[in-house]
């Protein structure tokens, strides 16, 4: 137990570095493109030469880690359950953000946490019956996620070419958003994560899984987040929902794109 601890608190101590190590590089500026991203890239180079040094002291990471940047679309929705008349359009986002990979020994498999923006959210349609007309919700969701996955690493024919499938999960946490709302033809609007009737909770937890192709410095991620948190606050009181078989979740599917160094 204490050593799991000691390895979480070296990744919360690695995140913390990298992001004052990435804002505290200069950049310089360029006549025609205002800054250039050397300084930017000297500083993901710090936070990749801080995180093996902290990780190496553990045992688990090797040379060959590595430290990426990330940026991408997500294809947000929300699973319903417990409602009638009810159905999720999907509502477009992004998400960038920052990963560590640490091999496991001199084995294939990859430990990779990371900490991303994500812009998530859903569309729902649906029937309310106490006022016997149709409504309509847009929400908006800005995220600070953490996701933690496991990779597998397949290589071919060191060609710089290699498959990463995974498996993990993730911690979001909501940090702004916006609710828009279509009732008998009248709008509305309220803050995603106040409290009342239309309201979610800022916490979200779940499961992510999916594949990356790398190719040398190159990474491109196909992943698809599945929430088990019922987001609903027990102030909700749409679509005819209750507290005991009701339940709104999130259902993320991104790509992202990105390099490692």
């Amino acid at each position: 137990m204490k050593k799991t601890i000691s390895r979480i608190s070296a990744v919360l101590l690695i995140f913390a570095v990298g992001i004052t190590s990435v804002m505290a590089q200069p950049g310089h500026r360029h006549h025609r493109s205002g800054y250039r991203g050397d300084g930017f890239i000297r500083g993901v180079r710090d936070v990749h030469t801080v995180a093996n040094t902290a990780m190496l002291g553990y045992g688990i990471a090797s040379m060959d880690d590595y430290t990426g940047i990330r940026f991408g679309y997500n294809a947000a929705s929300f699973r319903t359950d417990g409602f009638g008349d009810i159905s999720s359009d999907v509502q477009s986002g992004v998400n960038i953000g920052m990963v560590f990979g640490w091999y496991l020994g001199n084995s294939p498999i990859i430990i990779e946490p990371g900490l991303y923006y994500s812009y998530k959210g859903g569309k729902l349609n649906g029937y309310e019956p106490e006022w016997d007309f149709r409504t309509k919700l847009k929400t908006n969701m800005h995220m600070f996620e953490i996701p933690l996955v496991f990779k597998y690493e397949v290589q071919y024919h060191n060609a710089g070419v290699c498959l990463h499938p995974f498996f993990g999960g993730f911690l979001a946490f909501g940090i702004g958003g916006k609710t828009k709302s279509v009732e008998g033809g009248y709008n509305d609007s309220w803050d995603t994560f106040s409290d009342g009737e239309g309201q979610l909770g800022r916490t979200d937890a779940g499961m992510r899984m999916g594949c990356g192709l790398g190719i040398d410095h190159l990474f491109l991620e196909l992943a698809y987040d599945c929430g088990l948190v019922n987001l609903a606050s027990d102030q909700y009181n749409y679509f005819g929902y209750n507290n005991y078989d009701s339940a709104i979740r999130s259902n993320t599917v991104s790509f992202s794109i990105g390099f490692n160094f």
